[in-house]
């Protein structure tokens, strides 16, 4: 069966009506950062302190399991797959919020950004889904055998 990155993975323990933001994620190698962003099918990833520079995508597909009373995302690759991902500079995003994130509740973290839409759905400001080619760009990244080609 081929990995779908941009879902979550059965037994991964994502609740579907709680955002990430806030939690701390760590690679099989260590801390990674923290999650600025839940998009759905992707999370934007604060990596500062252990990784200068930009903040970095990771498709959900990677998440190996969520602790949700540590607040913690873990991951099922190292930091250095991730690092050589394409930067979120790099990556084309749409102008509308995934649907996925309709209707989600924020768990524990103070004051992340979180309005009510129009029609009383809860929405967040700034996140953007990804363009088909983005996807493309980042299946080609973590598929099966790129690990050799990426370090």
């Amino acid at each position: 069966m081929a990995l779908d990155l941009w879902e979550y993975r059965p037994g991964s323990h994502h609740a579907a009506d709680l955002t990430l933001v806030g939690y701390d994620v760590e690679a099989t190698d260590g801390p990674l950062g923290h999650v600025d962003q839940d998009a759905g099918d992707h999370l934007l990833v604060d990596t500062r302190p252990w990784v200068p520079g930009a903040p970095i995508l990771v498709p959900v597909g990677l998440v190996a399991r969520i602790d949700h009373l540590e607040l913690v995302v873990h991951l099922d690759c190292p930091r250095a797959r991730v690092r050589s991902a394409p930067p979120p500079s790099a990556v084309d995003r749409t102008g509308g919020e995934p649907a996925g994130l309709r209707g989600r509740r924020v768990h524990g973290v103070e004051g992340a950004h979180q309005v009510d839409g129009p029609d009383g759905d809860a929405r967040r400001d700034g996140v953007q889904g990804l363009t088909a080619a983005s996807r493309a760009a980042l299946d080609a990244h973590y598929a099966p055998g790129a690990a050799r080609r990426t370090g």
